[in-house]
């Protein structure tokens, strides 16, 4: 390290150490000392529980001029050591400090969260346009994202909260002054950092001592959530929690209240959480075999089948004329009226006569046995023969109905090649509908790598559903062949979220779920850089919890450590959840780290 005299390749050098050889802070050291480097010795402390990094930890901690990660990374690393010496000593100094956005009386602090925001997204930079164009954007900006919170009470106006910014810039414009100022708005997350701290040493007493003097709902929060964690199953816990409430400034806060209410109702119920069941789709339906003389009396109304709606139907191998005999009379000009026909007396005058009555024809909306026949007849079409009904059909706007029952009439036919036929013309109708949940059931038989093909072809068609029924269909491919398919959906997801602007919705359905079926693949993880791929997409303009969805795919590899090391640094866990996401990433890591110790 000492050697390399590139701040950015040495801290690349840093992280990599950490990763993978260093057993020591100080192996780190380096001429060119950056904050990277300084963060990663925290971290690299926090996984070792290296002792001899403790005085450090201590100073890095305690020193408002420090970036707010490295400082929460500190207080972390030091509730890892063997002794709790550095955590005691840390706690009474990062506790004293204060946020100075006093005008957030939020639960979730939700206006330090939003305008820390702003601040890592260079919202200082605009101080140039003059007070007036300062305070309208950042208003509306809020008044944006005000509007998307469910409690929002106890927040300030936004008008209020860009007064407040733009005068707390103004008093200190220099870079130095704007980190000042971004740092002191983390305050709150040192304070949780310290009682997550206690949490993990099991030190309840120091929690509760720390509840007893909150200054925030927030932070009282924090506490008993913490302290819920430990000894969960003791009956005196909720009572002593009431009586540590009840003395304090906050003991009418009804949120607060329920949470102890909350503590109270699962002390003792410690089993695990049940697992959730699987959801398979229904069974395919036993499929009916029609013989040509059968065919030919429904279609010509002298033989009742009796169809049911969903049964798939085959027809009985027949040859090319007989084919078209039935394509000709399957023809919708060939079928009859199905409706209720009412006559009403009125009496109407016309340039030819007189009316003494008026004729009004209703449709019932009951299939006809045509209609259920045609996607039978098509399915049998192994001739290729002209059927412009059936293309009409397929191309309509409504056609999901009718390709569902044509994909039942194909597997009933028992004849993969004439599926693989039709999907090899008209694979971009038939995939959305096929790769829906349980679209597939009636041909699943006949799915493998023989759809390389017409999936890669329509690897980049359609939207979000597309995309979806794209990765769902790809996890009957499981050969080498199949791993293009797979890296060209992986890139197709990857470039999507490239295209995100900020305000834009990230919440499809289809898209996100698309990713599920792909992460399921048992060649997902060969496919060229996918670990680089989601890593990219983590900075993009995308929702929390979509985030932590991409997360969790690169938790499953130890080549993600430094991903999610940098993932855990970044975390700012203002909302409340008793699971919350920094235990998640923390023990992620903590794994990931050991599965690359020699």
């Amino acid at each position: 390290m000492t050697i390399e005299t590139d701040p950015s390749v040495g801290a690349q050098l840093a992280s990599a150490l950490a990763a993978c050889g260093a057993k020591r802070p100080d192996e780190l050291l380096s001429s060119n000392l950056t904050s990277v480097h300084v963060l990663w010795q925290c971290i690299l402390a926090m996984r070792t529980g290296d002792e001899s990094f403790g005085s450090e930890l201590l100073h890095l901690a305690t020193n408002p001029s420090v970036h707010w990660a490295i400082r929460r990374t500190a207080i972390w690393a030091s509730g890892r050591l063997p002794s709790s010496d550095s955590l005691l000593k840390i706690a009474p100094t990062v506790l004293a400090e204060s946020t100075p956005l006093t005008i957030d009386d939020d639960e979730n602090f939700h206006c330090h969260l939003y305008l820390g925001d702003l601040l890592e997204n260079g919202i200082a930079d605009l101080l140039g346009s003059g007070e007036t164009a300062f305070l309208e954007l950042v208003q509306s900006i809020l008044d944006t994202w005000w509007k998307d919170l469910l409690w929002k009470d106890n927040l300030p106006a936004p008008a209020e909260a860009a007064r407040w910014l733009h005068s707390a810039l103004i008093a200190d414009p220099t870079p130095a002054g704007i980190e000042r100022l971004r740092n002191s708005l983390h305050v709150p997350l040192l304070h949780a950092a310290v009682v997550r701290g206690y949490r993990i040493r099991n030190m309840p007493e120091e929690i509760e001592a720390v509840l007893a003097n909150a200054s925030s709902v927030w932070l009282a929060v924090k506490c008993l959530t913490e302290r819920r964690k430990i000894g969960r199953d003791d009956p005196d816990l909720a009572p002593r929690l009431r009586k540590i409430l009840a003395a304090s400034a906050l003991g009418d806060v009804p949120l607060l209240i329920r949470v102890v209410d909350e503590t109270e109702a699962s002390a003792g119920n410690s089993a695990a959480t049940p697992k959730l069941p699987s959801i398979d789709p229904p069974a395919a339906p036993a499929s009916r075999i029609l013989s040509y003389a059968e065919v030919i009396g429904a279609l010509l109304g002298k033989k009742d089948l009796d169809l049911g709606h969903d049964q798939p139907l085959a027809l009985e191998p027949i040859d090319a004329t007989e084919m078209q005999r039935l394509i000709s009379l399957a023809d919708p000009s060939n079928d009859p009226r199905s409706g209720v026909t009412k006559f009403t007396p009125a009496l109407t005058f016309t340039s030819k006569g007189h009316l003494v009555s008026q004729e009004t024809w209703t449709s019932t909306g009951a299939m006809t046995p045509p209609e259920r026949l045609r996607p039978a007849i098509a399915a049998a079409n192994r001739f290729d023969l002209p059927t412009p009904w059936h293309d009409e059909r397929l191309r309509s706007s409504w056609n999901t109905a009718y390709v569902t029952q044509f994909l039942g009439s194909l597997g009933a036919q028992a004849d993969d090649k004439r599926f693989y036929q039709v999907l090899e013309t008209h694979a971009d109708i038939i995939v959305p509908v096929l790769g829906k949940f349980g679209g597939e059931r009636t041909v699943k038989d006949f799915l493998d790598d023989r759809l390389i093909p017409a999936l890669k072809r329509c690897a980049f068609l359609g939207g979000h559903d597309f995309f979806e029924a794209l990765c769902s269909l790809s996890r009957y491919t499981i050969s080498r062949p199949a791993l293009p398919l797979l890296s060209t959906l992986l890139s197709r997801f990857a470039s999507h979220l490239d295209g995100y602007q900020p305000g834009e919705p990230d919440d499809s359905v289809g898209l996100w779920r698309g990713l599920a079926r792909l992460k399921d693949h048992p060649m997902f993880r060969e496919i060229p850089r996918w670990r680089k791929t989601l890593e990219k997409t983590l900075r993009a303009n995308i929702s929390w919890f979509h985030k932590r969805d991409i997360v969790r795919i690169l938790e499953a590899d130890a080549g993600s450590y430094i991903a999610v090391e940098n993932q855990l640094v970044r975390e700012e866990d203002w909302a409340h959840f008793y699971q919350i996401e920094i235990d998640l990433l923390d023990k992620a890591a903590e794994r990931l780290f050991s599965q690359l110790r020699p």
